[in-house]
């Protein structure tokens, strides 16, 4: 059960990146350059949460969200066409700041 979920993780960010880098979000708001640091999916795959990085300003991340949680239709409209599960998770994205909290702390 581990590895099937693992594998389908991989399989949304490989498809979330694609579409993102390939410009079929028109958002301006969504940066080209952003890191996904990690995903979580609940056990029944119907909700998934995607942690994305990214350098800029607050105001700028604050967008970036936006942006991408505005997407997020036509995001899980690729992911259904393209990764065959009995139900498309809902998507959000989330801000993870540990990496900044860490060199804070350094």
């Amino acid at each position: 059960m581990k590895y099937r979920q693992e594998r389908i993780k991989k399989l949304i960010i490989q498809e979330i990146m694609k579409a993102v880098t390939n410009g079929v979000i028109k958002d301006p708001r969504v940066p080209k350059i952003f890191t996904i640091t990690h995903l979580t999916i609940s056990k029944d795959y119907h909700y998934c949460h995607i942690y994305i990085s990214m350098i800029g300003s607050n105001s700028e991340k604050k967008n970036a969200i936006i942006g991408l949680n505005s997407a997020k239709g036509i995001l899980q409209g690729i992911i259904a066409d393209n990764i065959k599960l009995r139900y498309t998770p809902l998507i959000e994205f989330r801000y993870d700041d540990k990496a900044e909290k860490a060199f804070n702390v350094d």
